[in-house]
């Protein structure tokens, strides 16, 4: 096998029948050789379906919070009251980004809450799509809390997805080599990958 020096990644798959179709596009016709699946999204039975009849293109769990989108809208696969908005649906973001928004932060969340739906979500993924390879997360969700940030690390391992890179003929997590670049962990670090300038928690699977 050759070495792979740049990896294109689609996004999102699941969210709706135009992005199952493009993902897919991308793959089939284009340079994009892994994809991001969302388990609580309204598509997710057709992408399953899109990524079974393609197993060569590698899946990630795209581990999901928000829902951010105006007219195509989701919610969590377990009963999560400290996880919703009023109307059931994943708040829009994280971080309040305008006037009006409902953020994640403004939420009474429980962390168990958050462990049994990112659990769900990641057993929903490897039921139908069983050659899933690693986690992601949507929205930079391991970033929002190191309570988060833990129960991420804790899944990753206890599902066998974490990425591993190889880097002098050794294989590495790719968390171990983040936490080199940003030193001891902290959830504010502002170290970034020397290329794109994302955080150090992201670069591996950005750049």
């Amino acid at each position: 096998m050759s070495d792979t020096y740049l990896l294109v990644r689609a996004d999102d798959i699941g969210m709706a029948h135009g992005v199952n179709e493009a993902c897919i596009h991308a793959h089939c016709e284009g340079i994009a050789r892994s994809v991001e699946l969302m388990a609580p999204c309204p598509w997710f039975t057709e992408a399953a379906r899109l990524l079974g009849e393609n197993p060569g293109y590698d899946v990630g769990v795209h581990l999901t919070l928000t829902s951010e989108w105006e007219n195509c809208k989701w919610g969590p696969l377990t009963r999560a009251p400290s996880l919703v908005t009023e109307e059931g649906y994943f708040c829009r973001t994280f971080w309040r980004r305008k006037e009006g928004d409902e953020v994640f932060g403004d939420l009474d969340w429980k962390i168990e809450e958050v462990e049994a739906e990112l659990r769900a979500q990641i057993e929903k993924v490897l039921k139908h799509v069983p050659h899933a390879s690693h986690l992601s997360g949507h929205m930079g969700l391991k970033r929002i809390d190191e309570r988060v940030g833990e129960v991420y690390e804790r899944l990753e391992a206890e599902y066998g997805l974490e990425v591993v890179v190889w880097l002098g003929g050794h294989a590495r997590r790719a968390n171990s080599i983040c936490r080199e670049i940003s030193g001891p962990r902290s959830w504010s670090s502002t170290a970034a990958c020397p290329w794109c300038r994302f955080p150090a928690s992201r670069w591996l699977l950005t750049c």
